[in-house]
């Protein structure tokens, strides 16, 4: 075969057939635009057009003559939701729209369930994204929602309604604080001072910090019986203290005298062996 009468197809052969069949236009499409579905945006175009409250915080819909229409939109949804998943009146009561916490739950998995199913495209995210959110939807709803205090018909307003009456002084007080921690300070007595822009100047009353010994208590607890996995009696205790060195268990005779089982001795000590090292130079010089 001769190689040297092949074409290259670098250069010469660029473009070529392949040039003619693709549109002028695409020479102008950006990487996002090739990718984009014109179909989806529009959709998601006029759903956006035609509610526009969708995807709103409740909080957030303060125009009335929105709010009226993101009303009778939910309340469309949750007629559909009720008939289509059978929820009894004890999960959702007929005066639904008076209960404030029952709303909110609803306005969000009536949103949720809307994005599960809006791109119509085959996915998991009806599944895992919208059914599975249902079991905690219903149990908060009858457990939080305010659900049980209402029969069929007779609302009974909830007494949670009133916003929380907060100490504005101390949350004012809270606002202005600021924690400071030292970390290891030495044995004796400290306190903790501070200054104002202005100048002044305030003291903590003082606190005494004990040596290391003294942070925990040494003692021993209660003995307690147990049976080990054998069937043996055991008897087990705590000890608790900073500078632990060796435990033992002693047995009272009949004479009362108490005698030391000395196999029962053992090292619980937490000094590593450069600690013991370090005593011993100290000890030497």
């Amino acid at each position: 075969m001769d190689w040297a009468s092949l074409k290259s197809t670098k250069e010469e052969d660029a473009g070529g057939d392949w040039d003619e069949a693709a549109p002028a236009e695409a020479e102008s499409l950006t990487e996002d635009a090739i990718f984009a579905d014109p179909q989806f945006e529009a959709d998601a175009s006029d759903t956006q057009q035609k509610y526009p409250f969708l995807g709103k915080r409740w909080r957030e819909i303060t125009d009335p003559a929105e709010a009226r229409q993101a009303w009778m939109w939910l309340r469309e949804w949750v007629d559909w939701f009720v008939a289509e998943f059978e929820v009894s009146v004890s999960t959702i009561p007929s005066c639904w729209y008076r209960h404030r916490p029952i709303v909110a739950e609803l306005w969000a998995a009536a949103n949720a369930e809307m994005k599960a199913w809006e791109e119509e495209a085959a996915s998991t995210l009806p599944l895992t994204a919208w059914n599975n959110y249902l079991p905690g939807l219903f149990s908060r709803l009858r457990e939080n929602g305010g659900a049980k205090r209402c029969s069929k018909d007779d609302h009974v307003a909830s007494s949670w309604h009133k916003g929380l009456e907060v100490n504005e002084a101390d949350w004012a007080a809270h606002l202005s604080s600021v924690n400071d921690v030292e970390v290891g300070p030495s044995p004796g007595r400290w306190r903790m001072a501070a200054s104002t822009e202005s100048g002044n100047q305030i003291v903590s009353d003082p606190v005494e910090v004990p040596s290391s010994d003294w942070l925990v208590e040494e003692s021993v607890s209660e003995p307690v019986l147990g049976v080990a996995g054998d069937g043996q009696i055991t008897v087990s205790a705590t000890v608790t203290g900073d500078r632990l060195y060796r435990s033992w268990w002693e047995r009272q005779e009949a004479t009362g005298e108490w005698i030391m089982r000395t196999n029962s001795l053992r090292d619980i000590s937490a000094r590593t062996d450069d600690d013991e090292d370090a005593d011993d130079q100290e000890g030497e010089e």
